[in-house]
């Protein structure tokens, strides 16, 4: 499931993931979401809390975020994940490595749920540069 969070300003695209993500979540509550956000601002900003519940992604949401991903490559500035998952560290640590040396998406950052705050606090400007796994 895909829960959207709220108190973050209007260009972050803020969410939290739970159980198992299904292709519905994305075409019923993420998608829509950004859609709106990008239509007014020029770039967009993602914020993602994977709570201790979620338990990974169903194979059609997962093309859909890719091909999505695509869509919206040149659109991010820049994006935080909040997990304790060692592998979806790596994950957006090779991800955004990848996407980083291809194209100029912005900054990726990944924070420990112990650091929440921060993880909120960076993704809209007001902290400079986390103690922790950053990608540019």
């Amino acid at each position: 499931m895909i829960e959207l969070l709220a108190g973050l300003p209007d260009d972050v695209v803020a969410f939290a993931l739970h159980g198992t993500v299904s292709k519905a979540d994305y075409d019923n509550v993420l998608i829509p979401d950004i859609k709106a956000k990008q239509l007014q601002h020029n770039r967009i900003r993602l914020y993602c809390e994977c709570g201790p519940d979620y338990a990974g992604i169903d194979p059609d949401a997962l093309w859909e975020d890719t091909e999505f991903g695509f869509d919206y490559l040149f659109d991010w500035d820049r994006a935080a994940m909040v997990t304790d998952a060692d592998w979806m560290r790596q994950a957006v640590k090779f991800f955004g490595g990848v996407f980083g040396f291809l194209a100029p998406v912005g900054q990726w950052c990944v924070f420990p749920h112990a650091d929440i705050d921060t993880a909120r606090e960076w993704v809209v400007g007001t902290v400079r540069e986390p103690d922790f796994i950053h990608l540019e």
